[in-house]
């Protein structure tokens, strides 16, 4: 198509809709509708009224009866135009209706003949457009009666006028009937449309009073047919002010250009997901610059609604609650630990006190020895207990990279662990046995750390495994890595207490002797385990008593296993 003929279509384009305009004081929108049609038909009659006049004048002459006619036609036409562009076009559409009428008995009268009476189902037809069904029944009865009463006043040639009358009778019943049926169809849009506004309205107003920023947005698919970006096609004020952009600016704007780069590199493989996946809904959180956002993808046919709630406040809140709920575990542990604490010290304390006193007042020199040997084990269990205190508190701000890895045959760290249990005179009624593997190789772990867990094992174990009891330490390589067993032959523990028992301080007391520590024993080992990226387990022995495990998985899948031949 021509340049110049776009632009001149266009503009007549421009022009017929300032032309066909209905008054603003009208605002019934049946009322503008009708109007805007009346307009649009007296603007298409009146350059046809105007050839058909000069037409018939050329060819009969100035008196030519429908010429004159024609003529009268045409400015009645124009009055009706002109009139429909004030707030009286409701009455134009009357005039006009009433005008087609008149033409056609006028031109009834003039012809005298009963194929002329076929013009009277103008009247009736231009009615069915602007008029309800009552009034045009109304106007096509009229408009019959008329014709009859015409041709049996009026000389002239009438002998096909029955005919004529059934064919406008048939005529006239089908223009009802299709006005009926489109006034029924035209009722039920606007009930739709009503129903539509009104939805729409509320959904406006819904997204427009809550805190949630909206946004709904229209795919755009490249000619391979991937998806090449996202159009906001609609959003909410919130969404406008937050962006800091208006409203009409913010309407198809691509995500990319309008939306945070920190939020996108987020919200773009979800978009992508949602699409490609054909997934209903995706919803999830993500924080960007201090702020968490809470987000939510529904699919809407070939669009995305996107929803975002600011949760920073909500995920404040539970960071403070998380903080108060681990400060008040905190103060209970704290006070479980000054409870235990002071009755584990205050034993080795009123022991050391007691013997004291007695060796002061015992002339015998062997008794005396015996007492100061008991001050001395208890001195020792203190120091114990401090030690113990020392190496939790240093644990707790350790990070596996601070381990100091060495390679080390694991065979000869227990054995001469095993060794110095055997040495202890406290423990020298129980038997301990150690079972090396020769299999096992050297492997990357912190030798005193590692140490230290396998030590509070095997003394747990001792201290609560009965006289003449045994004790076995074991390792075995089992699923790429590395496991040390302890195992006893004590009373073993209650099965709702396995998971508690390597927490701090944690002791049953149902279960403790006489030589009981502070309850750190077990944490500790636990501390420095998982420190080696392992796990510790424990659990019953079917014949009894306890079986601990470490199990550390090869440190960089790397280990050994010829070195212990050599």
């Amino acid at each position: 198509m021509p340049f110049w003929w776009r632009v001149s279509y266009q503009r007549f384009q421009q022009w017929l809709k300032l032309a066909t305009m209905p008054h603003q004081e009208i605002e019934s929108l049946a009322i503008q509708h009708n109007v805007r049609l009346l307009a649009t038909l007296t603007l298409i009659i009146l350059p046809l009224h105007i050839f058909t006049a000069l037409a018939l004048f050329a060819a009969y002459g100035l008196m030519a009866q429908t010429g004159k006619l024609t003529l009268v036609t045409t400015v009645a036409t124009l009055i009706i135009y002109v009139l429909s562009r004030t707030r009286y076009g409701e009455h134009a559409i009357n005039l006009f209706v009433l005008e087609m009428t008149l033409l056609a008995i006028v031109l009834l009268y003039i012809n005298a003949d009963a194929y002329s009476a076929v013009t009277a189902i103008l009247p009736i037809y231009i009615a069915s457009l602007f008029r309800p069904i009552k009034r045009l029944i109304v106007t096509t009865v009229v408009t019959i009666l008329s014709v009859f009463i015409l041709s049996q006043i009026l000389p002239g040639d009438w002998e096909q006028i029955y005919g004529v009358l059934i064919l406008l009778i048939v005529i006239s019943a089908v223009i009802i009937v299709r006005s009926r049926v489109q006034w029924e169809l035209e009722e039920q849009i606007r009930q739709r449309n009503e129903q539509l506004t009104e939805s729409s309205t509320r959904f406006r107003a819904a997204i427009n009073a809550g805190r949630t920023l909206f946004a709904l947005l229209q795919t755009v698919v490249d000619p391979d047919g991937r998806l090449s970006d996202f159009l906001i096609v609609d959003a909410n004020t919130r969404l406008a002010v937050y962006l800091d952009q208006s409203y009409t600016l913010l309407i198809g704007q691509p995500v990319v250009n309008v939306l945070p780069s920190a939020l996108l590199e987020h919200l773009l493989p979800q978009f992508h997901k949602l699409v490609y996946k054909q997934l209903p809904i995706l919803y999830g959180e993500v924080s960007v610059e201090h702020i968490w956002w809470e987000y939510q993808l529904v699919s809407v046919g070939e669009s995305i609604a996107l929803s975002l709630d600011d949760i920073t406040a909500r995920k404040d809140a539970e960071v403070r609650q998380l903080e108060l709920q681990r400060e008040r575990e905190q103060a209970r542990i704290l006070s479980k630990f000054i409870t235990d604490v002071s009755h584990d010290i205050m034993t080795p304390l009123s022991i050391i006190n007691s013997k004291a006193y007695l060796a002061g007042l015992s002339q015998d020199s062997d008794k005396r020895d015996k007492h100061l040997a008991e001050i001395n084990t208890q001195v020792f269990r203190l120091r114990d207990m401090v030690d113990q205190m020392l190496s939790q508190s240093k644990l707790y701000h350790l990070k596996p990279e601070d381990l100091d890895l060495q390679i080390i045959d694991l065979n000869d760290l227990l054995e001469h662990l095993v060794t110095e249990f055997r040495q202890n005179e406290r423990y020298s009624q129980r038997q301990l046995m150690f079972q090396p593997s020769q299999a096992l190789g050297t492997h990357p772990v912190d030798k005193i750390r590692l140490e230290l867990a396998v030590s509070n094992l095997i003394e747990n174990a001792l201290k609560y495994t009965p006289d003449t009891g045994m004790i076995t330490v074991c390792c075995q390589e089992i699923d790429q890595g590395i496991a040390i067993d302890v195992s006893d032959e004590g009373s073993g523990i209650p099965h709702h207490a396995l998971t508690d028992i390597f927490a701090p301080f944690y002791r049953l007391e149902t279960h403790r002797p006489q030589t009981a520590g502070s309850g750190l024993g077990l944490s500790i080992s636990k501390t420095i385990t998982e420190l080696h990226g392992g796990i510790i387990t424990a659990k019953n022995r079917p014949t009894g008593g306890m079986l601990f495990r470490i199990y550390l998985p090869f440190l960089g899948g790397e280990t050994d296993s010829n070195s212990s031949d050599t």
